[in-house]
């Protein structure tokens, strides 16, 4: 056969091919109202995986009575089944049932596999660490997963090093649309080098999480931590040492988060929204109620630039005679969030003196944390010219942040407490480069401190790698 024919039959078949899927489409739009329920299901594929447990998840399509719904239902529980992270891949297969008005529905699935494993090394609140994680996913075959995490700081030769162990387990559809996990926790927190002290906490916590349809988003935690705040520095100020020793939260929370973006790392277009209300002092321990608020919203302005607007705010208020220790408290400023501030860079301070009653320079300033923050940055990102960069997904941005972190004293009046926040307001602006990896967003960035007080650790060049930013 010559080459010209061969080319003239491939054209033909797809020609062909085309046609009929969307004689296939038309043909399904003009029956989608159409009588049809499903009468029986099935599932191929799975090996681990209860057979028991993924029929249940297809009842929803018994629901259905046209098409049209079945359809639609089908696509909706296929794209459940993937958020479980238990399958490469899941599809639904109609065909025809027993009767006429009525198809089996069969579920195929390809499982992925139970173990995994990933080591790393990260860049967090100032310090580098280590961490190794592994995990066994749905060994009893209902998506459950046990997850063990270890994270070791870097060796100071003064102080304890931080470190961290958890141990988590978590089972989808526990309440039907709510998923279990509980957790257990032990940790050494070195603040020696910022805010002079160490914290030692033992903790374990109840979570349930919506998972599906209207409960998606919407959190309930229940926290138990004993915590232990010693091993002050030599020079640790006195505000420090009044948080010193052991003390125990007892907490409920609730969260609810929408994320709508295109990417948590690298956005360009949706928003973003967290909000969280937790009351501790159940029965024993601290006592105070915590409110945070948080949004982002991305608006592409361009096909190579999209303006970004965050804000966050939140407050702690003790009660029942209680004080905030620091442990509890606000903190701010970071290569991600307040750019231009060092980590822990601004907000209360109290100094650290020396054997003769003088203040240690820059580093002799103990960051006690507040009970009131609130912050807005805008920025805009844009594509690079250079096609290499922007080949590997590398872009850049220029940003401006105003925001401040203050203690609300007790009794203090609303007015008096706005004024006090917007007498110490901070600034900054900058411009930088951004890297989207697997382990998080990198930034490198130059920024200008235009608003700041006494005290404060600002930095104009800063490297940051994290998940969270503004």
């Amino acid at each position: 056969m010559a080459e010209g024919e061969d080319h003239v039959n491939f054209a033909s078949t797809l020609g062909n091919a085309e046609s009929e899927a969307e004689a296939l489409y038309q043909n399904v739009m003009e029956k989608q109202d159409e009588p049809l329920r499903v009468a029986r299901v099935s599932v191929e594929g799975n090996f681990r995986t209860a057979d028991d447990f993924l029929e249940a998840e297809l009842d929803a399509l018994r629901g259905a009575g046209t098409l049209g719904e079945v359809l639609e239902r089908s696509h909706e529980v296929a794209q459940e089944l993937e958020q479980l992270n238990i399958f490469s891949r899941a599809e639904i297969e109609l065909v025809p049932g027993p009767e006429n008005g009525t198809a089996d529905a069969i579920l195929h699935v390809r499982e992925k596999s139970g173990r995994e494993f990933r080591a790393g090394t990260f860049f967090e609140n100032g310090e580098a660490s280590f961490e190794v994680a592994g995990s066994l996913t749905n060994s009893m075959g209902r998506a459950e997963r046990v997850e063990a995490r270890v994270n070791i700081g870097q060796p100071n030769k003064k102080e304890k090093r931080s470190a961290t162990c958890e141990l988590s387990y978590t089972k989808p559809r526990f309440l039907k649309d709510f998923a279990l996990s509980v957790q257990a926790v032990k940790s050494l927190l070195n603040n020696s080098e910022l805010s002079s002290h160490c914290v030692d906490l033992h903790g374990a916590s109840v979570e349930l999480r919506g998972e599906r349809h209207g409960a998606l988003g919407h959190a309930v935690k229940l926290h138990t931590e004993w915590r232990d705040i010693g091993h002050l520095s030599a020079h640790a100020s006195a505000r420090v040492a009044e948080s010193q020793g052991n003390s125990i939260k007892s907490s409920v929370e609730y969260v609810y988060e929408m994320d709508r973006r295109d990417s948590p790392i690298a956005p360009t277009t949706g928003d973003y929204v967290r909000v969280s209300t937790e009351v501790a002092g159940l029965g024993m321990g601290c006592r105070f109620f915590r409110h945070e608020a948080e949004t982002q919203l991305n608006v592409p302005l361009s096909d190579i630039v999209t303006f970004r607007l965050s804000l966050l705010g939140g407050m702690i208020v003790p009660f029942g005679g209680d004080f905030v220790r620091i442990c509890d408290r606000f903190h701010a400023g970071g290569p991600l969030t307040f750019r231009g501030f060092k980590n822990k860079g601004l907000g209360p301070r109290a100094p650290r003196t020396d054997h003769h009653g003088n203040v240690r320079g820059e580093r002799g300033y103990d960051a006690l944390g507040g009970s009131l923050i609130g912050q807005a940055t805008a920025a805009l990102q844009f594509a690079l010219p250079n096609l290499a960069l922007r080949s590997i997904g590398v872009y850049g941005h220029m940003f401006g942040s105003v925001g401040n972190l203050i203690t609300v004293n007790r009794g203090e009046s609303a007015d008096a407490v706005l004024r006090a926040f917007g007498r110490s307001l901070r600034a900054s602006v900058g411009a930088g480069l951004v890297v989207p990896t697997p382990l998080g967003r990198v930034e490198v960035n130059a920024a200008r401190v235009i608003r700041s007080v006494e005290g404060d650790r600002t930095g104009s060049f800063q490297v940051g790698i994290g998940i969270n930013f503004t």
